[in-house]
């Protein structure tokens, strides 16, 4: 079980560092070592196949990836009845590809959809469920929709500031980019 975690934790790195075919060939080697005696159906193994598909389809052609994408999903939502980590990484996953080819209009509800799945994995006032809505006002910004994106923003912060205080660095960004959007909003008025 701890070659798995290994190849997981590695390959769960190189999917978030771009690296995508050294990801692939990790969460291969994992679920190789998982053959030796952890259960195909364990929580480690499925991870190690939802890290897989996520890789192979970043580095497939759109068509292609947005097919092995939307596949995903609906089998992981099957599998775990909508309420998982897993769903929650495809999600953000397949938010980031859609952003990356431009397509930030459909990140929208997508986003929406991982905050509440995050919410109800970790609970509502996790640091993983402030990512989501930082990343959610981010693209409602990026949209143009300065006045909708104030709150997730807004929330994203005071989950930080509960999470870690006041004077951690996590908190003082999320405070700057706050003041940010506040300046903004002002100026348009």
């Amino acid at each position: 079980l701890r070659r798995v975690r290994l190849f997981s934790g590695l390959g769960d790195a190189q999917l978030q560092q771009g690296r995508f075919e050294q990801a692939s060939v990790s969460y291969e080697a994992g679920i190789r070592a998982a053959r030796l005696g952890v259960r195909s159906a364990s929580p480690e193994v499925k991870h190690l196949r939802t890290g897989l598909a996520c890789s192979i389809a970043r580095r497939s052609v759109p068509a292609s990836a947005e097919s092995l994408f939307g596949q995903l999903l609906a089998a992981s939502e099957r599998a775990t009845g909508f309420v998982h980590g897993d769903v929650a990484t495809i999600l953000d996953h397949w938010i980031e590809y859609r952003g990356m080819t431009g397509r930030l209009s459909e990140c929208e509800e997508m986003s929406e959809r991982l905050v509440g799945t995050l919410e109800r994995v970790y609970g509502s006032d996790h640091p993983e469920v402030a990512d989501a809505l930082s990343r959610y006002a981010s693209i409602l910004y990026d949209n143009g929709e300065l006045q909708r994106a104030f709150p997730p923003l807004q929330r994203a912060f005071a989950i930080r500031r509960s999470a870690f205080g006041n004077k951690h660095p996590i908190t003082k960004r999320a405070r700057r980019n706050l003041g940010v959007l506040q300046d903004e909003l002002k100026a348009k008025k």
